[in-house]
């Protein structure tokens, strides 16, 4: 394997340690400096989505994740965020469907689990106590 085919995937493990370290502006403003087919790559549009959610930015964060999923509709790991940020926007409803989506693409995604199981402790109404149960068995 050559240096430049290694370059991008070195690029992006340095981003993702600054995003892991809490340096969100840091790791943004990489991202912003990656040639454009790296950058535009569903790995670089998940780690923007999540900068952006982190710092608040969350129409910035709900338009990488748009990118991203119309481009890898089965990106796992993007419908979650996608939950993640309609969770933190009070949007619980939509969150469950996408946390759902991240689940039925990628079952291993514990996240999704657990944030289905935190917002349907909260929900009253037919069924969600079987959910409820459902969700915990997975989490076994």
């Amino acid at each position: 394997m050559s240096k430049e085919s290694k370059q991008p995937s070195q690029e992006l493990a340095a981003i993702q340690k600054l995003i892991s370290a809490g340096d969100l502006p840091a790791a943004m403003k990489r991202l912003g400096t990656l040639p454009e087919v790296v950058r535009t790559s569903p790995d670089a549009l998940y780690m923007a989505a999540v900068c952006c959610r982190h710092m608040g930015d969350f129409q910035r964060s709900r338009e990488f994740l748009r990118l991203l999923l119309n481009e890898t509709p089965l990106y796992s790991r993007g419908h979650q965020e996608l939950g993640h940020l309609l969770k933190q926007q009070g949007l619980a409803r939509d969150a469950l469907a996408s946390y759902g989506r991240a689940c039925r693409i990628n079952p291993a995604l514990e996240a999704s689990w657990r944030s289905q199981l935190e917002i349907l402790e909260d929900a009253a109404g037919p069924g969600a106590e079987q959910r409820r149960q459902h969700l915990q068995a997975q989490l076994q």
